[in-house]
């Protein structure tokens, strides 16, 4: 780093000379004014550099033709800021409304999840009351499950003995009668 052909190494010993002779209290206040004459010294050249600009670009230099350029793309920026606008507006609204319906199919569908579990947590109740009771005006007779029967009136399987004491007779018509 250079500033003025001075080196860094150079500036360090230069600072530390103007410590020594000077001494550190009077040190800050020569480089605080000196910070002040800076900052005068750039005020004063943004103000020039400002006054430059203003006389040396004028409409007068810039030619008609560029001057319509810029003016139309002005138009053009402004009007696709105003379709963005647009744009924006219309997402956020349809977001906005799938938001709302993604919300109601959800509550549907915990509504139904629950209706679901209602509805499979009472079926076997209902079963079991559908096989004890025969149905209102029917002339069947109640049928109980064979787990709520007594366990000496279920069916008891058939011997194998019971079968070999049986005979065949055939029948008339050439079928076979036990």
């Amino acid at each position: 780093m250079e500033f003025l052909n001075i080196g860094g190494g150079e500036l360090l010993v230069i600072v530390l000379l103007a410590i020594i002779l000077f001494g550190p209290e009077d040190i800050l206040r020569m480089m605080r004014k000196i910070g002040e004459y800076v900052r005068k010294i750039q005020q004063m050249w943004a103000q020039v550099s400002s006054g430059l600009k203003g006389e040396f670009i004028t409409d007068d230099l810039i030619p008609e033709e560029i001057q319509e350029t810029i003016k139309e793309t002005q138009a053009s920026v402004a009007e696709v800021g105003q379709t963005l606008a647009e744009v924006k507006a219309t997402t956020e609204a349809d977001l906005s409304e799938t938001q709302a319906t993604v919300q109601e199919v959800h509550t549907t569908l915990e509504a139904m999840s629950a209706t679901v579990a209602a509805g499979v947590s009472e079926a076997p109740k209902a079963l079991n009351a559908t096989l004890k009771e025969p149905p209102p005006g029917s002339t069947a007779s109640r049928v109980i499950p064979l787990d709520a029967r007594p366990a000496d009136s279920r069916p008891q399987p058939a011997a194998p003995q019971a079968l070999a004491d049986t005979e065949v007779i055939p029948s008339n018509e050439g079928e076979t009668a036990l």
